[in-house]
């Protein structure tokens, strides 16, 4: 587990920003999560003073005297102690290895067994490494001290003129011990547990943002799916009546008038299409086009088809629609068949040259539809470099939201058909 603070503070709502969190409670504790190599360092040197301030009190009290390399000895093995404390957190076993050196050493030396740094060494590996690791430690430093006592005893009886020994006893050292343990155990499981639940929450944040990307890259494919057809449709009609009107300008100008009008109607149509698509209409409902008070229209359906055909017809595509069987009545399976046919017809009539004839069927059948655009053109259509192939692409995917199949190419006999299977047409998922 790593030994780094909790992070706090506001997020500034960044993918990368920090998980925002509860204040913890209380001046000290935050004072520890923010500044842990300073409590290290402070804790290190508040236990060395303590530490050489009772060795050199035990001597005071016990008038005895100690040689000056002794004393140097014991001292600097609180200090290599104490800096072992400064990488508990990395290091939590380095740090009950140094405290078990110095202590032994120290029992030798001077015939004592202090359970201060151990107890800081047991602590800080209950915390920083597991609980299973904190028993093991104990386990050990029970046994050990075991036989520390039972060293420290026969050094005293067999040096003559000794200077005593002031071995700790066994019970004392266990306690002391066990209680640091015991401490250690409740702070690393709540450790633990308040990291696997950041953890866990950090998880799930990166997950309800994963799943808004894809959200957002979803509807963006729809709308650029969407705006595809519409563009394709509409512009498509308006430049085949504008070059129909052109032609018949000076010959027939009610023709090319009534031409004209069929352009500025559906350029009008496909422009509130648009902003309807892209969310550019106000939510007040603030229109700026009287021609269309509302905000917001409904996507189209199948019953929309004929006035699709008509606008079709008035631009010199020759198309009928065959139908049998119940339509769906699922909306969304009624505007997916409506923008199939849109674009099959869009194509046969960029591309199908000379068309005599452009059939529509679509057969409803027992919870599915299929649907087919023939034409009997020159073909152009198998040119791979005639368009972008966008709009087909735009055809299978809609066939596959409902789990159907989308083919399209020549006929022997000439001319292009897209066919359109949806199995699952009934439910509108």
């Amino acid at each position: 587990m790593s030994d780094r603070p909790l992070p706090l503070g506001r997020s500034d709502h960044r993918a990368d920003a920090p998980l925002e969190l509860p204040r913890p409670p209380g001046a000290l504790l935050r004072f520890w999560q923010r500044h842990p190599r300073l409590v290290d360092a402070l804790l290190a040197g508040v236990f060395l003073v303590v530490d050489v301030f009772g060795l050199f009190s035990v001597f005071l009290a016990t008038g005895a005297t100690r040689p000056t390399w002794l004393v140097a000895v014991l001292v600097m093995g609180s200090a290599v102690t104490a800096a072992a404390v400064l990488v508990r957190r990395r290091r939590p076993w380095l740090t009950f290895a140094v405290a078990w050196a110095t202590a032994i050493i120290a029992l030798v030396l001077d015939g004592g067994l202090y359970p201060v740094w151990i107890a800081v060494a047991l602590y800080s590996v209950a915390v920083y490494a597991s609980t299973r690791s904190a028993w093991l430690g104990f386990g050990w430093s029970a046994a050990a001290s075991v036989g520390c006592v039972a060293l420290s005893t026969q050094l005293s009886a067999g040096t003559a003129g000794s200077v005593g020994s002031t071995a700790i006893v066994n019970p004392f050292f266990i306690l002391i011990t066990l209680i640091a343990t015991l401490i250690g155990v409740n702070a690393g499981s709540r450790r633990r547990y308040v990291t696997a639940l950041v953890d866990r929450a950090e998880q799930l944040a990166r997950e309800r943002d994963q799943q808004a990307r894809l959200a957002t890259i979803i509807e963006r494919a729809r709308i650029t799916r969407e705006m595809h057809d519409i563009v394709a449709h509409s512009l498509s009609i308006m430049v085949s009546l504008s070059d129909g009107a052109a032609a018949i300008a000076e010959k027939d100008p009610a023709r090319s008038r009534a031409a004209m009008q069929d352009i500025s109607e559906i350029g009008r149509r496909s422009l509130n299409e648009m902003r309807r698509l892209l969310g550019a209409r106000g939510a007040d409902g603030d229109e700026s086009d009287v021609d269309n008070p509302s905000p917001l229209h409904p996507q189209p359906v199948i019953a929309d088809l004929d006035e699709l055909l008509a606008t079709f017809r008035s631009a010199g595509l020759p198309v009928e629609l065959v139908t049998s069987g119940e339509p769906p009545t699922a909306a969304g399976v009624q505007t997916a068949i409506y923008r199939v046919v849109q674009e099959s017809l869009t194509n046969a009539l960029r591309y199908a040259d000379g068309a005599r004839r452009v059939t529509v069927q679509l057969d409803y059948r027992d919870g599915g539809v299929d649907a087919a655009v023939t034409d009997d053109g020159a073909g152009a259509q198998t040119e791979p470099s005639a368009g972008s192939g966008r709009g087909l692409i735009g055809i299978r995917e809609r066939a596959l939201l409902y789990g159907g199949t989308m083919t399209a190419g020549p006929q022997p006999a000439g001319g292009w058909r897209v066919h359109v299977s949806m199995p699952q047409a009934g439910d509108d998922t």
